[in-house]
């Protein structure tokens, strides 16, 4: 074990690893104004901030504990460096912003390793200025780690504290480091997934085999007789995991019982809990039944979270699909349907919607128990969700509005069985028809959800607009027109890789389908449509629209979706150069998105054609693309080796381009001319230079000469690429005649 400073650490390739815990520090400010009043308190930096035990691997080092400290000293060292130039060079230099590693990498998520990475490039750090970012994505606001480390930029900005950069490098931590990477796993797992030592479960047993009021019961046998089931599912993990899993087990249900958050299974802290009886034996004894329960059924597989496993992909760090699976069984231990139900709706809550937190979840199920089997969990959530929930601490229910109008509908075809039911109202176009058994429309949007996740990700969870296409005139619900529609689409979005540019026809049916048709706006950027939530927003401002023409469309083939164009491109709006065929859009081909931005300068659009989303590299604008279409080009040709040859000499066109300029370039060995359109000027220039950038030693007639090259300007009153063609091909043939 060494000291070590902060500038000495960050030369070691720091990684907080997928699985550590979210961020929280940042959202809560009684924590880290503490720890900035520590720091506070050390001036000069001579501060020991505790111990950082981490693990190498490949070259990184991997934090096992302290990543919360530790991240938040480099978001301080951040947010101090934009105070001064030099340091700004100087953490950037240090953090490797311009490395595809950068120095501390979060890979908790990808998400936050992304969001840290455009994070420090971006030089802002205010709520404002980061939300307003063009690389702020929108599904950020559901990520707990960038919404923390957000709030505790912004107060450090509102607050303007003030601490000496080069002092907090000086901050030091004793640094631990384990040698083999099994042994630093290990180490992990001997501290938990919350950071704390295993014997914290054995630590509590005494305390609460003392407050137990039942002392009729044999509860050491009881305690090994749990040890003994962990050992029994154990499988190849180390014997170190059972007490991973009772310590989380434990946890688990003090958590459930107090409705509180408890980063570590603390003896010390939990020990007012058991005293005041809040948690005990007896207690935990119930909800082991239901765990032996809940093994034996279809969801057995959620258990293994206990040992900090993610299950089939699926993180979920505060075991809430767990916790709410245990309340099921605990009260309702042979209703497999219930099981089911609790299971579909709060992992479409959790993982689809992204809706679920934490508190407001425990407090739910609090209320679910004490009905000691009463009520179902529908019951439940239509009593004390959405509207009726009523919590000052907590204002955000676990279950919003729209999910409580759906589990309504759900419920009606539960309790009405063959009764006709409608549902008008509860949604826009939002209704229902009777005389469906309540299996079949629950399993088919069981069903639907779970193809949604499996391939396309349009609806994450949220039916209502699906739901609603299905209504007739009178609000009316039809199962066969709602499994139409979910087989449509996900024709018209065939699979993981649809986000790409294999849809672009449907794209064009898009455009000229939607009236007054309008890309969804992303920062500065508008697109196509390229991310799931891209396309979800589009058909949620545009619901009826949207179904209109995919009813004309019919199965959604390519020959229906050509002809569907082909009938309705005459209607011209914005964008629809877009759609009469794949022309501009194939400019996008060699970029992963499908974006484009306004250029009010020349009353144009920029089609970005190089680079990632919301960090594009390369563009052209749509006039400049429609010349190099006049001449034969595509979006091919895009550098001079493969240029579209004109049928004159040597003479081929091309297209150059960087972030912010571009133009059509026609060139042969010893000539170029690089032409340009302004629409809003609606002219077009002509630069004529030597290709190895000497002075031209051409006359050419009507044409200025300026420095090496001469230029033109060919006005027009209206586009017209064929004059821009007539025009370049004359200045050719004058270039060739002097030539020969």
């Amino acid at each position: 074990m060494e000291q070590k400073h902060l500038s000495e650490l960050l030369e070691k390739n720091i990684v907080v690893p997928e699985i550590q815990r979210e961020y929280v520090w940042g959202s809560r400010k009684e924590i880290f104004v503490q720890f900035i009043d520590t720091l506070k308190d050390a001036e000069a930096g001579n501060i020991k901030l505790g111990f950082l035990y981490s693990y190498s691997r490949n070259g990184e080092e991997y934090i096992i504990d302290g990543q919360q400290r530790f991240t938040t000293l480099v978001l301080l060292l951040y947010y101090l460096s934009l105070k001064n130039p030099k340091n700004t060079e100087d953490f950037r230099r240090r953090l490797k912003t311009d490395s595809a590693n950068m120095a501390f990498t979060y890979r908790v998520r990808t998400n936050t390793e992304q969001f840290m990475k455009d994070l420090f490039a971006s030089g802002v750090c205010s709520r404002e200025e980061i939300l307003d970012s063009p690389w702020y994505h929108q599904y950020y606001d559901n990520d707990l780690t960038i919404r923390s480390m957000i709030n505790f930029l912004d107060c450090l900005k509102s607050t303007g504290l003030e601490y000496d950069y080069d002092n907090l490098l000086n901050v030091s931590f004793w640094y631990y480091p384990v040698d083999k990477t099994s042994m630093g796993e290990e180490l992990y797992i001997t501290m938990n997934s919350r950071g704390k030592a295993l014997d914290s479960a054995e630590h509590l047993k005494p305390l609460l085999m003392k407050n137990e009021p039942d002392k009729d019961r044999n509860w050491g046998r009881i305690w090994d007789n749990w040890e003994e089931f962990f050992f029994g599912i154990l499988g190849k993990r180390e014997i170190s995991c059972i007490n991973v899993a009772m310590n989380n087990f434990i946890r688990l249900v003090w958590e459930l019982e107090t409705c509180g958050e408890h980063d570590v299974l603390d003896p010390t802290a939990a020990k007012e809990d058991i005293e005041l009886g809040k948690i005990n034996l007896k207690e935990i004894w119930h909800y082991f039944t239901a765990l032996e329960a809940l093994y034996n059924s279809e969801f057995k597989i959620e258990i293994n979270r206990l040992f900090g496993d993610e299950v089939n992909g699926v993180k979920d760090a505060n075991m809430l699909i767990l916790k709410s699976l245990l309340c099921a069984c605990r009260f309702h231990t042979f209703d497999k349907y219930e099981h089911r139900r609790v299971y579909e709706r709060v992992y479409n809550a959790f993982q689809r919607r992204r809706i679920l937190n934490h508190i407001p979840l425990l407090k739910l199920l609090k209320k679910y128990r004490e009905c000691y089997g009463g009520k179902t969990f529908y019951e439940i959530i239509l009593e004390n969700c959405g509207k009726n929930w009523n919590d000052k601490d907590y204002p955000t229910p676990p279950f919003d509005e729209k999910e409580c109008k759906l589990v309504q509908l759900i419920q009606d075809s539960i309790n009405r069985d063959d009764d006709e039911i409608s549902i008008s109202g509860i949604l826009p176009l939002l209704g229902i028809l009777g005389k469906i058994k309540y299996s079949d429309i629950e399993e088919e949007f069981w069903r639907v959800c779970r193809r949604d996740i499996g391939s396309h990700k349009i609806w994450n969870g949220d039916l209502s607009i699906l739901i609603g296409w299905s209504c007739d005139e009178t609000g009316k619900f039809d199962l066969s027109k709602f499994r139409h529609y979910a087989d449509l689409i996900d024709a018209l979005f065939p699979g993981k890789d649809s986000t790409g540019h294999e849809i672009d026809l449907f794209r064009r049916v898009v455009i000229v389908g939607i009236p007054n048709y309008q890309p969804v706006s992303r920062g500065g950027y508008k697109t196509f449509g390229w991310e799931w939530q891209d396309w979800r927003k589009l058909i949620d401002n545009n619901p009826d629209a949207f179904k209109e023409f995919i009813d004309e469309i019919g199965d959604g083939s390519p020959e229906s979706m050509s002809s569907y164009i082909q009938t309705h491109c005459t209607t011209v709006n914005k964008y629809t150069d877009f759609a009469v065929d794949n022309y501009l859009l194939d400019f996008t081909h060699n970029s992963c998105s499908c974006d484009i931005r306004d250029d009010e300068k020349r009353n144009d659009y920029n089609i970005y054609v190089k680079g990632g989303i919301l960090r594009h590299t390369r563009c052209i604008l749509r006039y400049n693309a429609l010349i190099l279409k006049e001449f034969g080009g595509d979006y091919k040709a895009d550098k001079r080796n493969d240029r579209h040859l004109i049928g004159i000499g040597e003479w081929g066109v091309w297209y150059w381009a960087d972030k912010w300029y571009n133009c059509v370039v026609m060139d042969n060995v010893q000539y170029k001319i690089d032409i340009r359109y302004d629409n809003k000027e609606k002219s077009c220039s002509l630069t004529v230079k030597c290709s190895n950038n000497e002075p031209c030693d051409l006359t050419l007639q009507g044409f200025e000469w300026r420095e090496k090259e001469y230029t033109k300007v060919i006005r027009q009153t209206e586009f017209n690429p064929k004059e821009i063609k007539r025009k370049v091909i004359e200045t050719i043939n004058e270039i060739d005649m002097q030539k020969k």
